[in-house]
């Protein structure tokens, strides 16, 4: 049988020495890079901002929008303010989830703390609330509560001066 023989071209030991040298040193190098571009990015560029999705919220404009509206034939209704209502204070806010209004209902005991869309009684939600009045709406329509206005003072005489 005849014996098949290949042939053999192997580098020679010192072929393979120069040949690993330079191809060693470039990988440490490319290794070294690839750290150090990791390391540098992350301390030089700037870390990406959070996602902030911004809360729209149409109803305060709609509110307003809807207030200035007129139909044909149609007058907006306002009714009288209960009287039994005084508005004791108010914490009016651009975000109108944050604003409250103090509230006394006569006949009970301390001010009632109410916040837009909060019942009141009798059917009357608080509907909007600003610097110095709040709208209550209830079933006989709009209705308006503001703030006293402050008694004043007069100055008087010592009659011993």
């Amino acid at each position: 049988m005849p014996s098949l023989s290949l042939p053999r071209h192997l580098p020679t030991p010192a072929a393979l020495l120069r040949f690993a040298a330079p191809a060693a040193t470039a990988l440490v190098a490319l290794a070294g890079s690839w750290l150090f571009g990791g390391l540098a990015g992350d301390f030089l560029l700037p870390a990406s901002a959070p996602v902030h999705i911004a809360e729209h919220r149409p109803q305060p404009l709609a509110e307003r929008l809807a207030g200035r509206l007129a139909f044909a034939g149609s007058t907006p209704s306002t009714a009288a303010a209960p009287l039994n209502l005084t508005l004791a204070g108010i914490s009016a806010s651009a975000d109108a989830s944050v604003a409250r209004a103090l509230i006394r209902v006569e006949g009970q005991a301390g001010l009632r703390l109410v916040a837009i869309g909060d019942e009141i009684g009798n059917g009357l939600r608080l509907r909007a609330i600003e610097s110095d009045a709040v709208t209550l709406a209830g079933p006989a329509g709009d209705s308006r509560l503001t703030l006293p206005k402050p008694a004043k003072l007069t100055p008087t005489t010592d009659p011993d001066d």
